[in-house]
């Protein structure tokens, strides 16, 4: 069985169907439907590891797949389409098309992604390159230390997989 119930745990699967039936969790992003998502896959104790690879090579066709040896997924979205809203919005404000501010958003993020994704440099490493001392970015970079976006960011997450959690009792 496979299943992309979000925060349904084999637990609650294997009550329902038998503790000998195999069963894959999925936790796929809307990015599949363009072929470029990002799946994370687990497998209960009873699934064997040809079916596994079976589930892992059908998710590989629409993007990346990564399996975890524990249940312990993390049940939390990207956040980025948020982050393009606020960035956009800005852009607005500033006098900017909306559509021209969508399209160097995005053209920024993908090439992020590739930088990120060639893996020579941390994002930490990536972000310090493009700080330079006294200028525009580390001035943006200030305020969002100082109204902890990291902190947000991970309070999102765990409120996320917190309710994910819930959904599974």
């Amino acid at each position: 069985m496979l299943s992309i119930a979000a925060g349904i745990s084999f637990a609650k699967i294997e009550a329902a169907l038998g503790a000998d039936t195999p069963i894959i969790r999925a936790m796929p992003n809307t990015p599949l439907m363009l072929g470029v998502g990002a799946t994370q896959l687990v497998r209960n104790a009873a699934a064997s590891e040809k079916q596994l690879a079976a589930v892992r090579s059908l998710f590989d066709e629409m993007g990346v797949t990564t399996v975890f040896d524990k249940e312990d997924m993390k049940n939390a979205p990207a956040y980025i389409y948020a982050y393009a809203d606020a960035m956009v919005q800005s852009a607005k404000k500033h006098g900017i098309d909306e559509q021209d501010a969508l399209q160097m958003f995005c053209q920024t993020m993908i090439g992020a992604a590739k930088m990120l994704m060639h893996g020579e440099k941390t994002p930490a490493e990536l972000i310090r390159a493009v700080c330079s001392p006294g200028g525009t970015t580390l001035a943006g970079m200030q305020v969002l230390e100082e109204r902890d976006l990291y902190g947000m960011v991970a309070e999102a997450c765990d409120k996320c997989t917190a309710r994910a959690y819930e959904l599974g009792k």
